[in-house]
């Protein structure tokens, strides 16, 4: 029987966690999965006990190996894509897990015509608890079905999870995950929402984005704070280049959202802020936005920080 969703999963040192994402796949309908995970350089005895895991679910999986020069999850990802035989791929990361219920709300699309469907996500700390971090993501979702307006989503959402892709458009425009430690996936999910020709938004969870103590976008580190500021700069390029001016000024960034993270988020002090401040004037970014001052954002930015913190050797 020929898969229906390929479900693409990048793996680092995550063994211990990997056994809740696949056991939420374990649904009647299983067989209509192709589950893909690409190890990312792990240990040999994270390897091993992945495969040990892996062997205790009655589920269609395939496992490869980065044997690329380089490291990151849009490496593995790519890798997936490439082995990827599905009409739909669906990307998960191996420390979260899908919703109850999840194939339910995603099976009437099967047979559609989008090539992408947004689905607002959740989030749990690591006692399972619902937090708030999954609400910059779900937002977006809530606002378009309220509007219809257009510009609520499109470009909005810049993770992978929590959507599903028609595979035919993402290999058709070769569209592909960037090879950095961080934000790997944001140019993807921009490039997909340009290239798709139609999508839809469902207003059902399919997906719980759960906090990992030990994640790369947990623990931040100068190094892949400067992969964030590099996407970050390119996406504005991007929007530039490929928008019209009217929403190229609708959606562009400004310096002020990422140097408060660098600041206020990661505390890398005054003067590696303010570098990343002026760096990003010089690369055309506007100075601040008014949705950045919005109370319920900066709420949220604060109230979520618990969840973040500097990089230590």
């Amino acid at each position: 029987m020929n898969s229906l969703i390929s479900i693409v999963i990048p793996h680092f040192n995550s063994s211990d966690r990997i056994g809740k994402l696949l056991n939420s796949l374990m649904v009647k309908e299983k067989d209509n999965f192709e589950i893909i995970i690409v190890d990312d350089k792990s240990s040999v005895t994270e390897i091993e006990n992945l495969k040990r895991i892996v062997k205790q679910f009655p589920l269609n999986i395939s496992m490869y190996e980065n044997q690329t020069n380089k490291k990151g999850a849009g490496v593995c990802r790519n890798i997936g894509i490439q082995k990827a035989t599905s009409p739909w791929i669906l990307f998960a990361d191996s420390d979260d897990h899908f919703t109850d219920n999840f194939y339910k709300y995603i099976e009437p699309y099967l047979t559609a015509d989008f090539d992408i469907v947004y689905f607002p996500p959740t989030s749990q700390d690591e006692n399972g608890n619902i937090t708030t971090r999954h609400l910059s993501y779900s937002k977006p979702i809530e606002e378009y079905l309220e509007t219809r307006d257009i510009s609520k989503i499109k470009y909005q959402i810049q993770v992978v999870w929590s959507k599903l892709f028609r595979a035919e458009m993402i290999k058709k425009h070769n569209i592909t995950f960037d090879s950095t430690l961080s934000s790997n996936d944001v140019m993807f999910s921009l490039k997909c929402d340009y290239y798709s020709t139609s999508f839809t938004v469902d207003s059902n969870i399919i997906y719980s984005w759960d906090f990992n103590s030990k994640s790369i976008t947990s623990a931040m580190s100068k190094e892949k704070f400067s992969d964030i500021l590099d996407v970050y700069i390119r996406k504005n390029n991007f929007f530039r280049e490929k928008l019209s001016t009217k929403e190229y000024k609708n959606i562009r960034n400004s310096a002020i959202r990422l140097t408060g993270m660098a600041l206020v988020r990661y505390k890398f002090g005054l003067s590696y802020s303010l570098g990343i401040f002026i760096k990003l004037l010089r690369n055309k970014h506007i100075l601040i936005k008014l949705s950045d001052i919005k109370i319920s954002r900066l709420k949220n930015f604060l109230k979520n920080n618990q969840f973040y913190k500097q990089e230590t050797d």
